[in-house]
């Protein structure tokens, strides 16, 4: 589970197409960075009782990921 979210999950994606992805309205969306692990994802992800996150390199988003992406990558 130390895999890192964008090797593991968005890999694949991100090398075929360029999400461009537009900044969410939201003022505190709730994000993870492309460096930190699934483990941390799921961790976000029951402390804040969601199923989606957006995943961040820098400053730009870059896709998102689900509970599901998280169990088929697994």
């Amino acid at each position: 589970m130390s895999l890192l979210i964008f090797e593991r999950v968005l890999g694949s994606l991100s090398r075929s197409i360029s999400l461009g992805i537009p900044p969410p309205p939201l003022a505190r969306a709730i994000t993870v960075d492309v460096n930190q692990t699934i483990g941390e994802a799921i961790e976000i992800m029951n402390n804040k009782n969601i199923r989606r996150l957006l995943v961040k390199e820098k400053k730009k988003y870059v896709g998102i990921i689900t509970d599901k992406d998280i169990m088929n990558a697994c």
